[in-house]
């Protein structure tokens, strides 16, 4: 019997084949499904961090609207796994864990006993994940906004790079008293705000990652031109306020909500000046300095809310009843927020509804509450009191539900899933 030929149509088939089935045991042995392997759904569910004595934490996921029902660990790992956040299917968790040290960021299948997966090996501190509609996921990375995809093959810093603060004095500048406290990206990636330390509070600075420098006015009006050698980079920053604490959040259709508490928008955005030959050579003379206003002292009881639309403008402002400590956003009612006050001056949770005659808020909770959060379509909200997780219908038609009855030690950071059901 003749032995057969290994043609080359053969090989390719073959070596086709060793690569599939070598991709998919990689694939598994990371602990993502494979195919076949069905994720079973986390419609309607929550995840939630419970820390144990120690300061180790370890995720949750449960069924808030089932009686009866018991909060599953999706954790066990004894790490401090943290700050979780959905894919936008719902069928994966991101959040920050605790290795060697730093905080790293971490993915997993959301599903009980599926492996940890870290995204993130490096000497620098993993913080506030967020997750883009295509799957892409921001962070803040020692200080800088970097971005990863779900199995970490492309993984870069995004603002500031260290060419633009070396190439630029303002920039530098901006960045001198602090690093950025807090971000939020817009669903299309093409704008990212921050809130960035300073010595007096934060400063609201927005990023567009793919605007020309040459493109905005700056401070006085003119447009500035191209560099010393005719070149027109990408990147712009441009500071929109300042105030002791901000909060900021991208609705679906891309404007921006920021909180400002002590503080306001400043009346006109403020691109940072871009740098030229001789302000570069300036700044090895001498630091460069932001043509910034510092906050006026009648500002510290100032409680605002600001829609900021895409092209940078103020489109309204909401004058808060009680000093914020943070608000809760209804992604697909833009008209209602919850409101948590100070635990120490006035604890609870008021819901404000923006399109109401009546201007009287309702008040949901009167004990200290944090970490507040809407269900996907706004019918409910989660939130914790620092030791369980509760949740209550947002018309207040009952009282809230505790879903963890101090069984769990200290409950917090409630997160929906947005998966559909």
């Amino acid at each position: 019997m003749r032995p057969k030929i290994l043609t080359p149509r053969n090989l390719i088939l073959l070596l086709a084949a060793c690569a599939v089935f070598g991709g998919l045991a990689r694939w598994g042995s990371l602990g993502f499904p494979l195919p076949g392997q069905a994720v079973p759904s986390t419609a309607g569910k929550l995840a939630f961090v419970a820390e144990k004595d120690g300061g180790k934490s370890d995720l949750f996921l449960t069924n808030p609207m089932a009686d009866g029902s018991t909060p599953t660990a999706l954790t066990t790992d004894g790490q401090s796994n943290r700050e979780p956040i959905f894919a936008p299917d719902g069928s994966h968790l991101f959040f920050t864990t605790e290795r060697g040290g730093l905080r790293q960021l971490a993915v997993i299948d959301a599903t009980p006993g599926r492996k940890v997966i870290p995204l993130t090996r490096t000497s620098t501190a993993k913080q506030q994940p967020q997750v883009l509609p295509d799957g892409r996921v921001y962070f803040l990375d020692g200080g800088k906004i970097a971005s990863t995809t779900r199995d970490a093959s492309d993984a870069k810093i995004v603002f500031p790079s260290a060419e633009a603060l070396n190439e630029n004095p303002f920039l530098k500048a901006l960045f001198r008293e602090g690093g950025i406290a807090a971000l939020a990206v817009s669903p299309d990636a093409s704008r990212i705000a921050m809130a960035i330390n300073r010595e007096q509070g934060q400063l609201l600075v927005m990023y567009l990652p793919d605007e020309l420098e040459s493109s905005l006015e700056q401070p006085g009006g003119e447009k500035k031109p191209a560099d010393d050698h005719g070149h027109e980079h990408k990147g712009v920053a441009v500071v929109l306020g300042m105030a002791e604490r901000i909060q900021m959040h991208f609705t679906p259709t891309g404007g921006l909500a920021a909180l400002f508490i002590g503080g306001s928008p400043f009346a006109k955005p403020q691109p940072l000046p871009v740098a030229s030959h001789a302000d570069r050579e300036m700044s090895m003379d001498r630091e460069a300095s932001l043509p910034i206003p510092p906050l006026p002292e009648s500002m510290k009881d100032v409680y605002v809310l600001v829609q900021i639309n895409p092209d940078l403008s103020v489109a309204g402002r909401l004058p808060l009843p009680i000093p914020p400590q943070r608000i809760a956003f209804a992604d697909n009612k833009e008209s209602i927020l919850a409101l948590t006050g100070n635990p120490k001056t006035t604890p609870g949770m008021i819901l404000l509804n923006l399109t109401s005659e009546q201007a009287e808020p309702q008040k949901l909770f009167d004990k200290p509450c944090q970490d507040a959060e809407f269900s996907p379509d706004a019918s409910q909200l989660a939130f914790s009191d620092g030791t369980d997780i509760f949740v209550v219908p947002a018309d207040g038609s009952s009282p809230p539900k505790n879903l963890t009855g101090g069984k769990l030690g200290k409950a917090t950071r409630p997160v929906w899933s947005p998966a559909k059901k």
